[in-house]
């Protein structure tokens, strides 16, 4: 008997909340190295997104088990990259913000905030290059669109015409410091709106999220252009 929609996004909305409780209580302890970015409370904005961009690369900010499992990675081999044995999906010279798994066309979190953009832009227009229509979907935080490579990005990404989703997850807090302290903007989408098909969709709401990626990703096969989303979030 086949899923529905809304079990599948129960399904791994749960499984995600699950890992990564269990990944932090592992970290407190001292079994997992390095840095462990979360992304509870968040998981209708990573499920939603992949579900709703199917087939496409996907290049992901630092908060991405979710994303991973999301995109059909085996959650015993994220755990296993957690804990730095050889069996994880990268190895275990990854951890937490590196999973990686190509043919899944899953590349991965960038432990630099926002580094992973211009990667994105690039495969996009490596995509367009060679006549591919399935797009990039670029997931990242609110704290990512007030660096130098967000603008950058966005706005090779308007000159050259080419097929990426720009996703922010935005929760007003990126890592701990409130948004209206640091950006000028508070509604993130307004950034971009101006030079491309730019929208603000209920990130609590894995369906609202799911549609407005369906209808994005449309938007870069007949159009070969890029689009943003902001998912309003987690707000603590």
């Amino acid at each position: 008997m086949s899923q529905s929609l809304a079990e599948k996004f129960y399904f791994y909305m749960k499984l995600g909340r699950e890992l990564e409780i269990r990944a932090k209580e592992e970290y407190t302890k001292g079994n997992i190295g390095g840095f462990l970015h979360l992304d509870i409370g968040q998981e209708a904005v990573s499920v939603g997104a992949v579900f709703g961009f199917g087939k496409g690369d996907l290049f992901c900010p630092y908060r991405e088990h979710v994303l991973a499992l999301a995109r059909g990675m085996d959650p015993k081999l994220i755990m296993a990259e957690l804990f730095g044995k050889i069996r994880g999906v990268s190895k275990g010279k990854g951890g937490s913000m590196h999973l990686y798994e190509p043919k899944l066309d899953f590349y991965g979190g960038n432990a630099i905030v926002g580094a992973h953009l211009p990667h994105a832009v690039g495969a996009a227009y490596a995509r367009k290059y060679m006549g591919e229509k399935a797009g990039i979907l670029a997931i990242f935080g609110d704290g990512a669109t007030n660096g130098g490579s967000f603008f950058e990005s966005i706005n090779l990404a308007v000159v050259w015409e080419v097929p990426v989703l720009f996703l922010c997850e935005n929760n007003f807090y990126a890592i701990g410091t409130r948004i209206d302290r640091v950006s000028a903007f508070r509604d993130i989408y307004l950034k971009a709106k101006d030079y491309m098909p730019a929208i603000q969709v209920d990130g609590m709401d894995v369906f609202a999220v799911y549609e407005a990626v369906v209808n994005a990703k449309k938007y870069l096969e007949d159009y070969g252009k890029p689009y943003f989303i902001e998912a309003i979030t987690l707000q603590i």
